[in-house]
């Protein structure tokens, strides 16, 4: 569920009054790309970093 979150944010930041005449195909890729990145954000903060659950999230949201 987290990782749609960070997707979804990360899209909508980014491109922000560019979406007029994109292709459903860019936005699966640049979703995919911005749900990595809070993903990899997320697992650094918990498993390595040894965080609570919450702190993770808020890491990885705001990494978006």
């Amino acid at each position: 569920m987290l990782r749609f979150v960070t997707d979804y944010i990360g899209y909508t930041v980014a491109n922000q009054g560019f979406r007029e005449g994109e292709r459903k195909g860019e936005l699966l890729y640049s979703m995919l790309v911005y749900g990595l990145i809070g993903w990899l954000v997320f697992y650094c903060v918990l498993m390595l970093w040894r965080e609570t659950f919450f702190t993770a999230m808020l890491a990885a949201v705001s990494a978006c």
